[in-house]
């Protein structure tokens, strides 16, 4: 039977998303951040405590799990702080003023601890089950999104897709975690996560120059090292199945998990060989648009090893490219390559030279390449 209070609750929190975004559009956004929308979240929390059911949950090891999650958090924070000696830092764009400060700590703690109070609510009060976890975990990324300023100036640009792999897919990973911490551990696990993260930018006067998909990739680990984490201790709790569970799930999902990473550290060429997608025809016949071809990254001391007939990867003119080689010149002592796309008449206008080499090409993958293809042409479009 469906709780009627529960779809209520889902209608305050609607009507709650529209109004906010509405505000945020309007000559009041200032005060919608620190009266309205607050305002707002209370009337939503007070109907969620006296109206709905008060149900008691019995966690399974509570405290010992919120003891993880705040460990897990501050390894998560000093390997983010740590990332900055590499890529270097940047000021906060926030501004450090007193006053401000205030009230965007104000604005932030008002909004995290009112949302992960009705997670929690909503959590204690569905059915344990997936398609409930990600209804809400969904319905709480949306209640601080600009809906209107998204689609106005971020969603038709290559920015849009910046935008959904840098902020929103991660939100929406971390927020399927915070749910399943909320149903595992309680509302205290959910609320040492969350304000940690929503804090570091708007507290801290420097922050760490991270590129944004290494960004998003720390916050989606976090999220998986804190589901993996506290599925370890429920399958602790069952001391009957303990070996037969931690030998079969533990070890699977440790080699999945290590799988993901690989592939992402694959993907992200950290290794020796890495793929990449086709994106035209030039090369038909030895590979189409839509395959994957295997880069072997390019060291200069074997530049004498390259030969005629070599596959090269290389940036010209701003444009990556995977041509042929047809032939190679030696003048004053610097290498002069000439390459051609096999499904092209003539050989290229331009010439390669040492600094443009990337890789070469030591295989194929047909087919594989297809979602670049279609991703790229949607950014094109």
């Amino acid at each position: 039977m469906i709780n009627r209070r529960i779809i209520l609750l889902y209608l305050m929190l609607f009507v709650y998303i529209v109004i906010n975004n509405i505000m945020m559009q309007s000559e009041f956004v200032y005060y919608n951040s620190i009266i309205i929308s607050p305002l707002l979240l209370v009337t939503i929390v007070i109907y969620t405590y006296f109206l709905l059911p008060k149900a008691q949950r019995r966690i399974k090891y509570k405290y010992e799990k919120i003891q993880n999650v705040i460990i897990i958090v501050f390894i998560y924070m000093i390997i983010y702080f740590l990332s900055g000696l590499i890529f270097g830092y940047s000021y906060s764009i926030y501004s450090k003023d007193l006053l401000t400060l205030i009230k965007n700590i104000y604005t932030v703690v008002i909004i995290i601890f009112f949302s992960e109070y009705i997670r929690n609510k909503l959590v204690i009060n569905s059915n344990d089950n997936y398609i409930n976890n990600i209804i809400i975990s969904i319905v709480l990324v949306l209640i601080p999104f600009n809906f209107s300023y998204f689609f106005r100036n971020i969603f038709p640009s290559i920015v849009g897709f910046k935008y959904i792999a840098s902020q929103i897919i991660p939100s929406l990973i971390m927020s399927v975690t915070l749910t399943y911490l909320s149903r595992k551990c309680g509302l205290i696990s959910t609320l040492i996560c969350n304000l940690f993260l929503g804090l570091i930018a708007v507290v801290l006067p420097i922050l760490p120059n991270i590129p944004w998909i290494l960004s998003s990739l720390l916050k989606i680990g976090l999220a998986m090292f804190l589901y993996f984490n506290i599925n370890y201790f429920e399958l602790m709790y069952d001391r009957k199945y303990h070996r037969y569970l931690l030998n079969k799930n533990t070890k699977s999902t440790t080699i999945l998990f290590i799988i993901v990473i690989i592939l992402i550290m694959f993907i992200l060429k950290f290794f020796k060989y890495y793929p990449i997608s086709i994106l035209s025809n030039s090369m038909e016949n030895t590979f189409s648009r839509g395959d994957v071809a295997i880069i072997e990254k390019f060291d200069k001391r074997y530049l004498e090893q390259i030969k005629i007939n070599d596959i090269i990867y290389y940036k010209k003119y701003d444009k990556l490219i995977i041509h042929r080689i047809v032939n190679i010149e030696l003048i004053n002592n610097k290498v002069i390559i000439t390459t051609k796309g096999d499904n092209n008449s003539d050989v290229d206008s331009w010439k390669v030279y040492e600094e443009d080499i990337i890789g070469i090409m030591k295989g194929k993958i047909p087919f594989l390449g297809y979602p670049a293809v279609w991703l790229n042409e949607v950014i094109n479009n």
